[in-house]
């Protein structure tokens, strides 16, 4: 399984990796393995996300220049089938509506990160690679 991980914090985006990897490693019994792609802009994920194809795009709301919308905007317009999770700090409603109408995979607060693995294994896409 591929994932992408975009943020602009070196340390969130190693935090998440590692979240990722202990999970990953415990829902597939070390049987498959995952590859992490970080990005650290949303100007990078739009060009590494053709290049990578991931089969889950973990993205941050506020990143330098261009925000996780427009970037998961971009990302649509290219792969309408993209699997895009919101992974941030900023808990809205406004956020949420925003995420639920660009049809991505849900939104998870930087305070819940341990529900990052139960929302992609009840998605299928943890289960379905196993």
């Amino acid at each position: 399984m591929k994932i992408m991980i975009v943020d602009d914090h070196a340390a969130m985006r190693r935090l998440l990796g590692n979240i990722l990897t202990l999970g990953y490693n415990d829902f597939s019994n070390g049987k498959h393995t995952l590859e992490l792609v970080e990005c650290e802009s949303g100007e990078e994920a739009i060009e590494q996300y053709p290049k990578t194809r991931p089969d889950v795009v973990l993205m941050d709301f506020q990143l330098t220049k261009m925000n996780g919308i427009k970037a998961t905007e971009a990302i649509l317009q290219k792969d309408a089938s993209a699997k895009i999770l919101f992974v941030t700090s900023y808990d809205s409603s406004s956020l949420r509506d925003k995420a639920k109408h660009l049809s991505t995979l849900g939104f998870i607060s930087k305070n819940n990160l341990s529900d990052i693995m139960p929302m992609l294994s009840s998605q299928h896409h943890i289960t379905d690679t196993l």
